[in-house]
């Protein structure tokens, strides 16, 4: 949805401005050079002396805190076990927001090959990214390391991990239960979510919060199955951007668990949602889709049925997630 696509945008961007400067506080100044020869000689025992806690988890990976002893080079940071799948290996690795709001993109990535030089022999260089914040990747298929350096407007992060020869986890491709468990979701989220999106979801609403926006955000009473997730109603009704042309609306949205394919996942929401949706709405095409893949509108109550792609752009290549939502229209407010 557009109001959905605006939404993630811009929530993309005060993350990354926020964290621009995040450079952990309790570590002291080191080189990346010593950084990452310390972390290379790790690599080869999953990180398993450094490993502290779960920081989290999610259906393809494992992240965890290190150890309290490590504080002094290694603060803040994060031990991921992300599993295999179909083209993508298991591996472990270690990563850390490093600072540098006071170099140019320029010098950053100067800094970042210059310190890497002595310690990347015989490893395979890729780029990818954009040309000014470039991702650079040094492989070593010999030995399954590789170091990758993700650069962004005021800072860089170090990712330090090694591939498994044998996986320990692998995510297989949804089997015809979990594609029906999902289309079934889907299904519930129109079902039971388009009715009460003309009192602005007001039945479905639990536990108010804000968003990093300063919108009002409620969790959901209810729930749809278990292949969606994520699930929130946001009140968008003030025009907090000062937008010329703002349309203030109540939504509704979920994402699908990530899953391993492409759009062939996508048509299986595509398809359940078009047997859900009532009469009255119609399939929006062309330019008036905006940001959405998908949308059904019904120009009467003015509520709106989309999916969207946002959810897949933080994961990893070869998983997919879409997004699902309701958007209830309110009229604009009249101009001063």
């Amino acid at each position: 949805m557009q109001a959905r696509g605006f939404r993630y945008c811009t929530v993309a961007l005060a993350l990354l401005l926020c964290g621009a400067a995040a450079h952990p506080a309790k570590t002291p100044p080191q080189t990346l050079r010593a950084f990452v020869a310390l972390m290379l000689d790790q690599a080869p025992v999953n990180y398993a002396n450094m490993r502290g806690a779960v920081k989290d988890s999610d259906v393809f990976q494992i992240r965890y805190d290190t150890k309290a002893q490590f504080d002094k080079t290694c603060a803040k940071c994060i031990i991921t076990d992300q599993f295999a799948w179909t083209g993508h290996p298991e591996h472990w690795s270690l990563e850390q927001r490093w600072n540098a709001k006071n170099m140019t993109p320029a010098q950053v990535t100067a800094y970042v090959k210059a310190q890497l030089a002595p310690i990347i022999k015989g490893y395979a260089l890729k780029t990818t990214g954009s040309k000014e914040y470039p991702t650079f990747t040094w492989r070593n298929g010999a030995k399954g390391l590789w170091i990758s350096v993700d650069t962004y407007n005021g800072g860089f992060t170090p990712s330090i991990g090694q591939d498994l020869t044998k996986p320990v986890h692998v995510l297989k491709p949804p089997t015809v239960a979990d594609i029906q468990s999902l289309r079934n979701s889907v299904t519930n989220f129109v079902s039971l979510g388009v009715g009460p999106a003309s009192e602005n979801f007001s039945t479905l609403r639990t536990n108010a919060s804000k968003d990093i926006l300063g919108s009002p955000t409620y969790d959901l009473s209810v729930s749809f199955g278990s292949m969606l997730r994520d699930c929130s109603i946001t009140d968008d009704t003030a025009n907090t951007l000062n937008l010329s042309d703002y349309s203030p609306k109540w939504t509704m949205t979920c994402n699908t668990v990530p899953m391993v394919g492409g759009k062939e996942i996508e048509a299986e929401v595509q398809a359940a949602m078009a047997a859900a949706v009532p009469s009255g709405f119609t399939p929006t095409t062309d330019k008036y889709l905006g940001l959405d893949d998908y949308r059904w509108d019904n120009t009467s109550t003015q509520i709106a049925v989309d999916i969207d792609s946002f959810s897949s752009y933080s994961l990893p290549s070869g998983l997919v997630s879409y997004g699902v939502g309701i958007i209830h229209f309110l009229p604009a407010p009249a101009s001063t």
